[in-house]
């Protein structure tokens, strides 16, 4: 239990100082433009609250993944979940514009910010992510 509240807080903490940045209008606008490219950092747990904005094609290629675009209710930054629904239930499709609930790894990429292993670790090696959506657990 003392693992999972510093984990979530470490992941508080990273949401926090990241959003606030003064500078995040200008960077918006050069990502826009073409003109920024943004570094590729290491994952870190991270818990994402907001609304699903768009829901993109599944991923077949190799492990399934259910593909939706989430615009965060802190910050507004909108966030790639990719939920494999070969371990884990299938969210329904009503869940377009309504509030979902995040909990998985979190990565930065070239394309903008991306969570996944958003489902129950079946090897015991990593943490269990899932999905919240109208209280229902997806993992």
């Amino acid at each position: 239990m003392e693992t999972f509240i510093t984990v979530v807080a470490l992941g508080l903490f990273f949401i926090i100082i990241f959003s606030r940045n003064s500078h995040s209008k200008n960077r918006k606008r050069k990502y826009e433009s073409g003109k920024y490219k943004p570094k590729i950092i290491a994952g870190f747990p991270k818990f994402l609250k907001g609304k699903v904005i768009k829901l993109l094609p599944d991923d077949t290629s190799g492990i399934k993944h259910q593909r939706f675009l989430v615009k965060s209710a802190w910050d507004g930054e909108v966030t790639l979940v990719s939920h494999n629904i070969d371990c884990a239930e299938r969210l329904p499709d009503r869940i377009l514009y309504k509030q979902v609930e995040v909990y998985g790894f979190h990565e930065i990429k070239k394309k903008g910010s991306l969570i996944h292993w958003t489902h129950k670790d079946t090897k015991g090696s990593f943490f269990d992510g899932y999905v919240l959506f109208e209280g229902k657990k997806y993992d």
